[in-house]
């Protein structure tokens, strides 16, 4: 039976803060030797990050501009929207539509 990564190094007894050091300088030795192992996979791992992160900033930078960021305006919390709602079947004028 093999032993795995974890078990073939032991970790060092040391205080605390020398402790998590240990155990991070030896998890990242094994995390690069699995991203050796299965490159594919690594790869895979970090372009679908990516994709994640880059798409995430890009709606963000999008909601930010549309709808976060403040009007270039002095007092733009005051404006208004005006919009005319015509009644069902007609123009502007009151003429009606003929189907």
């Amino acid at each position: 039976m093999a032993e795995s990564d974890y078990t073939r190094y032991p970790r060092a007894k040391t205080n605390a803060m020398g402790q998590i050091f240990t155990n991070l300088i030896h998890d990242l030795r094994f995390a690069f030797r699995q991203i050796r192992k299965q490159p594919g996979f690594a790869l895979i791992a970090v372009i679908v990050l990516g994709l994640g992160i880059g798409g995430s900033t890009a709606v963000f930078s999008v909601l930010y501009q549309a709808l976060l960021k403040p009007l270039p305006y002095r007092d733009a919390q005051q404006l208004l929207f005006v919009h005319n709602v015509f009644p069902k079947n007609q123009v502007s004028g009151g003429r009606r539509l003929r189907v």
